[in-house]
């Protein structure tokens, strides 16, 4: 029992120490394990936050085209042959052919012996009376920007076209995809009429609203002309 002796004070202290350095480094490997899964947590969750967005953007993209192709006249491909559809309407045409059949009719079967006079003041005044609309005035629109071609992004007027009938066809490009024809016809008493022939009210309603007949046409408020103004920069008068 004497020759047993327990632990020295520097052996525990040495034991004490060693264990506190062994139980630092431990704690250190573990918090820098944790900083990695924490960083590697926040990566994957912003990748998953990025393909989320992107695939909202997609689906919205989708949505839109399905929208347009959903009309046959909305799309792409259609819009760019147009111009050639009829406007059912005016078919200002049909003055021409009556009055010149029936001055060049009348003249000839008349006596020789008749004035002269009669004749050629009856016919030049009868076509020129049916030729002339209604309101004897075409809307002057115009751009207050250059016109923008089909691509570029945001809204615009790719052409405006000056018709015989009095009217103007006016190309609205509603975004860098899409696009559409208005035309735009003048009142007697100094309002203003839009019609759409692509028939497309999905992007034109979300400028001027879907409370408008676009197929068979509307008069255009002053609020309509001013968001016309600033939305596509087209200026009617």
């Amino acid at each position: 029992m004497k020759n047993r002796r327990g632990f020295t004070l520097v052996e525990m202290v040495i034991v004490i120490a060693i264990i506190v350095f062994l139980a630092g480094v431990t704690l250190n490997g573990i918090s820098q394990y944790s900083r990695r899964a924490n960083d590697l947590k926040a990566n994957m969750n912003a990748h998953q936050a990025a393909y989320q967005s992107q695939e909202a953007i997609i689906d919205g993209y989708l949505m839109s085209t399905r929208a347009t192709l959903g009309n046959p006249t909305t799309n792409n491909s259609v819009q760019a042959a147009s111009p050639t559809f009829p406007d059912e309407n005016p078919t200002e045409p049909a003055p021409t052919t009556a009055p010149t059949t029936a001055p060049t009719t009348a003249p000839t079967t008349a006596p020789t012996t008749a004035p002269t006079t009669a004749p050629t003041t009856a016919p030049t005044t009868a076509p020129t009376e049916p030729a002339a609309p209604a309101n004897n005035q075409a809307p002057k629109v115009t751009s207050k920007n250059p016109l923008t071609k089909k691509g570029n992004p945001g809204s615009g007027v790719i052409s405006i076209d000056n018709n015989a009938d009095g009217s103007v066809t006016v190309n609205l490009l509603y975004n860098q995809w899409n696009d559409g024809q208005a035309v735009i016809t003048k009142n007697a008493d100094g309002s203003f009429n839009l019609k759409s022939l692509s028939g497309n009210t999905y992007y034109l309603g979300d400028k001027l609203g879907y409370n408008h007949d676009y197929s068979n046409g509307f008069k255009l408020s002053n609020n309509d002309i001013n968001t016309l103004k600033n939305t596509f920069g087209l200026q009617i008068k």
